[in-house]
């Protein structure tokens, strides 16, 4: 379990600003277990809400960094 808390973190902050890659843990938590398919969706799972996460991150600092128009 541990090993997918740690491929999700790491997969997570690889989808975000930070220069990490997450395929290496991908594949030491793929060798290590049976299956390829619960590795593969918690690293998906990762990246998709690190992503998600920068989008929202970006949009709020564009709000606040967009003038206002006076009108």
């Amino acid at each position: 379990m541990t090993g997918y808390v740690g491929l999700f973190v790491w997969s997570f902050l690889a989808a975000t600003i930070l220069p990490l890659a997450s395929e290496p843990m991908l594949v030491a938590l793929v060798r290590s277990h049976e299956g390829v398919a619960g590795p593969v969706l918690v690293a998906t799972a990762g990246n998709y809400l690190g992503a998600c996460t920068t989008y929202l991150l970006a949009r709020a600092a564009a709000r606040r960094l967009t003038p206002v128009s006076a009108a």
